[in-house]
């Protein structure tokens, strides 16, 4: 386990490092023409804008929660890919801007979340280049070779794109025939939320997973976020041709844009909303620092970020315990549950919990997690057949073979078949209640399917 974590800290460490060059590389172009002897220069604003990223508290859930290297790796790739392109623009070498093709390769194959960097690469051309309609012209079979890439990865991808593709989404849905614009309209809202906290990253408006509302209808409120997310599209568009330090704030808007847009690819119930997501696409947001600081003395704007910087430093490493151990991690969950259990998907928030609860013999704890779980939504099997295992620590049978039960009935409902854990485990509760003849015909299937509880049938 800290060998996996040393390793993703190194990762971290080098996209930090791939952001301060590709952020100076192209702060010193666009810079150049302004007098910044006295302000903030290239320099200073690269190595803030990598050091903020670096600290920050929503890149803790990308780099801490290990099952997200896949993201950690794509964010690399997807910066070496603009390091490489932003080089090669710059100083005319095309082995530079085609050495993005293979660093896209990885980026979208890490996670395919990293698709939408093609159109990343054609606004960083236009930022770069004056002429760049005649530069996107000579390189067009760069992008051809990108394009091909994305098409492959959408043609593996492609039974998720508009489905509800999350386990049990299905259940939370009460029209699938416009499940999908519903989504759209939730994630453009949420884009909005994951800049909130991009910008201020309070730790008690954060956790691993956090469940939001969903939008109710074609009119809901979160029409309005839809608009206003279209609306910053263009605008971002329209500083961007404007050239110079606008063209920096048109890049710095669209980058987060475009790559947000993948989220709007297919409809998402179970995570809604996930912070360490926005650790792919969030780069593009600290390339404001230059423009922000622009007009600030040099002394001053390097004792503002150093604090900034500072502050960041206490909440990361909050974020950070949290990520220290599945039950602390989830009960951070679920503090911010409280009170909202009707979101969809609350009730995986308090089955994890129990899960790992129920690992460590905290089983009263656990038990009282998977109730509430089960109040939440009844019909999804684990829950139940977990919760017999409690009730099987706790030694009260009865209790445990009837969540068994219930759950060996869920899923026969269902059509998914028979769960060998829970006959076993029923077969278990029934032999400790003394009912030998039952527990003789759940240690028969059991034995059968996995070769599980065949020495009971001798015993029997």
């Amino acid at each position: 386990m800290v060998n996996f974590r040393i390793t993703n800290l190194i990762l971290h460490l080098t996209s930090v490092v791939t952001l301060y060059l590709f952020a100076l590389c192209i702060f010193a172009e666009i810079l150049k023409k302004t007098d910044h002897s006295k302000n903030i220069n290239p320099q200073l604003a690269a190595f803030f804008a990598a050091l903020l990223f670096g600290l920050h508290p929503v890149s803790t859930y990308a780099v801490g929660y290990l099952v997200q290297r896949t993201t950690v790796m794509a964010t690399l790739f997807s910066l070496l890919a603009m390091l490489s392109y932003a080089k090669g623009s710059i100083q005319g070498k095309l082995f530079l801007i085609w050495l993005a093709l293979p660093f896209y390769y990885f980026a979208v194959f890490s996670k395919e979340h990293a698709i939408m960097l093609p159109a990343v690469l054609v606004t960083l051309t236009i930022l770069l280049h004056e002429d760049w309609p005649n530069q996107l012209k000579q390189r067009w079979k760069l992008f051809l070779a990108l394009a091909f890439i994305a098409v492959v990865v959408i043609l593996i991808k492609r039974n998720v794109l508009g489905s509800a593709y999350e386990i049990y989404a299905d259940d939370m849905l009460s029209d699938h025939n416009i499940a999908y614009p519903l989504s759209v309209l939730t994630q453009t809202w949420l884009y909005f939320k994951y800049l909130f906290l991009w910008i201020a990253p309070h730790p008690l408006w954060m956790s691993i997973d956090m469940r939001e509302p969903f939008a109710s209808s074609l009119l809901s409120p979160y029409l309005f976020a839809s608009v206003l997310f279209v609306a910053w599209g263009c605008i971002a568009l329209w500083l961007l041709l404007r050239r110079s330090i606008a063209a920096l704030i048109g890049f710095a808007m669209l980058y987060p844009w475009l790559m947000f847009m993948t989220e709007l690819s297919s409809v998402r119930i179970q995570e809604v909303f996930v912070l360490y997501r926005s650790y792919l696409w969030a780069p593009g947001l600290f390339c404001l620092i230059p423009v922000i600081f622009l007009r600030v003395e040099k002394n001053t704007a390097s004792l503002i970020l150093s604090l900034i910087a500072i502050a960041l430093v206490p909440i990361s490493m909050d974020r950070l315990v949290t990520l220290s151990h599945p039950v602390l991690l989830w009960d951070d969950a679920a503090r911010l549950l409280a009170g909202r259990t009707t979101l969809p998907g609350a009730n995986r928030i308090y089955y994890n919990r129990g899960t790992e609860l129920l690992k460590i013999d905290s089983n009263d704890k656990a038990i009282e997690d998977f109730k509430m779980a089960i109040k939440i939504t009844d019909n999804i099997a684990n829950v139940h057949g977990n919760l017999g295992v409690a009730y099987f620590k706790q030694q009260d049978w009865k209790n445990a073979a009837s969540s068994f039960s219930r759950a060996i009935q869920i899923n026969y409902d269902s059509g998914n078949g028979v769960n060998p854990r829970h006959i076993y485990g029923r077969a278990q509760a029934y032999e400790a209640m003394g009912f030998l003849d039952r527990a003789r015909a759940d240690y028969l299937v059991s034995c059968d399917l996995v070769k599980r509880g065949c020495e009971k049938l001798e015993k029997l």
